[in-house]
């Protein structure tokens, strides 16, 4: 947060509603730095029960250096209060403050200083895969989910743009048994990335945590951060953390970008093709495993909202399918709120969820190398093998196709079940024939050669 001043003069930041403080004492801390040598600051709580703070309710104005500082302060209280705390800028140029904490120092009204010490899950990316305690683990994530609704869904891992990642909300994902990612995105467009470590601190080893989300949308053209930046904030955070990786999400408005931000620069290249052409995020999620490399787990970030006309089911299929038909090694959707007022989407997204569920041992295991050869171009494939069976999910990207022929060579088995449709389709000389509709697909699983 930043503080500026055209004139010399006393203004600052404050807390919007009253905090509410204990007879008790506390710690407050906060990084500082001015862009010139003229920056000063002070802090100062403020309210009808000023009285009953008998140490640290202000302090004296300090100069503030060109480097980020960390200052620390006791606060004591002899009877219940409630202030607003302010931040006061009384010097020069621009005052920037950032990781403003007031803890109680007695252990209690936080964390139960008697509770075990949180263990971090080890998460690891090797190849396109994310593994977690080293077991693979495939993302099926929703932006802003409620823990506690979700246990009869497939997803497994709940993001945020920014805010909302307390220990509170950890806990509560590991109470539901869901991941999370800490989004430090307040940190990157704030433009400072040498925090990432100090921000991380607090919740790395906290067992919900799957990664750093060290940016939502950094490409974007109101709040852009440049690779540079995302790519210092990585480096921080291997140091800081060994345990887990980071993640940054791009837009797909210009490819270029792509390139920049997803090769050193992040562990993780997601991407938000939100265009309402299927084909469009095929081709999107294909350029953007291009710019990541064959070797680098890609998440995308699906449509599920409109501003206008609701999504629909056909709609959401085709893009979760052809999602995997291009390598992506994550599905997530955005977002949860708006689901909760529409119905047909959240059950649409919480059916494919659920799909998603019972692929995921096939999509984390190895794709297979025998040719897939099909009569119409809009039809894409990939061909997973898992347990002595290959798993071979087809979407149409195109207008609806009958009499679609797919061949595997080398493939002897007769029948192929089709998963999610209660049905079969006869295997001839290694060729299924089947239809499809628009942004249809179809999941289908038969014995290996």
């Amino acid at each position: 947060m930043n503080i500026i001043y055209i004139e010399v003069g006393r203004g600052g930041i404050w807390t919007e509603e009253d905090l509410t403080l204990e007879a008790t004492d506390y710690g407050l801390t906060f990084w500082v730095k001015g862009s010139d040598t003229g920056a000063e600051c002070f802090y100062s709580f403020e309210g009808s029960d000023s009285a009953n703070f008998s140490q640290g309710r202000t302090c004296t104005r300090f100069a503030v250096g060109t480097s980020w500082t960390e200052k620390n302060f006791t606060v004591s209280l002899t009877a219940q209060s409630a202030a607003k705390l302010y931040l006061f800028s009384t010097g020069t140029g621009t005052l920037t403050l950032d990781a403003v904490n007031l803890v109680r120092t007695d252990g209690q009204g936080g964390s139960d200083p008697n509770a075990p010490p949180m263990i971090p899950r080890i998460v690891t990316v090797s190849g396109q895969n994310t593994f977690v305690d080293s077991n693979s683990f495939f993302p099926i994530g929703i932006y802003g989910g409620a823990p506690s609704e979700l246990g009869s869904t497939g997803f497994n891992l709940i993001g945020s743009v920014q805010g909302g990642d307390t220990l509170d909300a950890l806990n509560e994902c590991e109470q539901y048994g869901l991941m999370a990612w800490v989004s430090l995105t307040g940190i990157a467009r704030g433009h400072v990335p040498e925090l990432a470590d100090v921000a991380a601190r607090p919740l790395k080893n906290h067992p919900a945590v799957i990664c750093w989300y060290t940016c939502d949308e950094p490409d974007h053209n109101v709040w852009n951060v440049p690779p540079p930046e995302i790519r210092f904030m990585t480096k921080e955070l291997e140091i800081e953390d060994a345990n887990h990786p980071t993640a940054v999400l791009n837009m797909a408005w210009t490819p270029s970008n792509m390139y920049q931000y997803s090769n050193d620069t992040t562990d993780i290249a997601m991407l938000d093709p939100y265009d309402w052409d299927v084909a469009v995020v095929a081709n999107d999620i294909d350029t953007l495993r291009d710019a990541a490399g064959d070797n680098k787990p890609i998440w995308t970030v699906l449509r599920a909202f409109s501003e206008t006309q609701e999504p629909t089911a056909s709609y959401l299929y085709g893009c979760a399918y052809a999602a995997l038909t291009q390598t992506s090694n994550g599905i997530l959707w955005f977002d949860y709120s708006y689901c909760q007022t529409h119905s047909n989407t959240w059950n649409t997204v919480k059916a494919i969820s659920l799909e998603l569920e019972d692929l995921s041992d096939a999509l984390t295991s190895n794709t297979s190398s025998l040719e897939v050869t099909v009569s119409d171009p809009d039809v894409d494939t990939i061909l997973k093998e898992y347990d002595g069976d290959l798993y071979l999910i087809a979407v149409n990207i195109g207008a609806a196709s009958n009499g679609v022929t797919l061949t595997v060579s080398g493939v002897t088995a007769t029948q192929a079940d089709v998963w999610f449709e209660s049905r079969t389709e006869p295997i001839v000389s290694g060729t299924i024939t089947d239809d499809f509709t628009e942004n249809g697909r179809h999941v289908y699983v038969f014995p290996a050669p």
